[in-house]
């Protein structure tokens, strides 16, 4: 029941509502707060998922960054080398194309599997 103040701390029944239309409101409020929280599960789920297929994304690109990273380093480095040869003289092996005479590029997956069947992974 609705109660209103009358006087000094005295609470009578108001009389403009009655106990079956603040049960009804009661019930409606109730209702679009369960809706409300259904919705908001529903989007804690979603982003719930969307935060983990960014983390695996996340996980790949800082892999494929890494890869990309040392292959790089590793082509940098047989540059130099070539230079080195070249700058002294030395017979240089012929070069066919812009590899620096780097072996056929692989791809980061054919490049992974030679790596781990050398460290004995495969």
């Amino acid at each position: 029941r609705s109660l209103s103040r009358v006087g000094r701390g005295r609470w009578l029944p108001s009389p403009h509502t009655n106990s079956l239309s603040s049960h009804l409101i009661f019930r409606q409020s109730n209702e679009k707060l369960g809706h409300k929280i259904q919705q908001q599960i529903k989007q804690i789920a979603e982003l719930t998922g969307k935060k983990e297929h960014l983390q695996d994304t996340l996980g790949r690109m800082q892999e494929e960054n890494m890869y990309l990273t040392v292959r790089t380093h590793e082509r940098h480095h047989k540059c130099e080398q070539l230079k080195a040869l070249q700058g002294n003289n030395l017979a240089v092996p012929a070069l066919h194309d812009d590899s620096a005479g780097l072996p056929p590029r692989n791809t980061h997956l054919q490049d992974k599997k030679q790596w781990k069947t050398k460290q004995g992974l495969d």
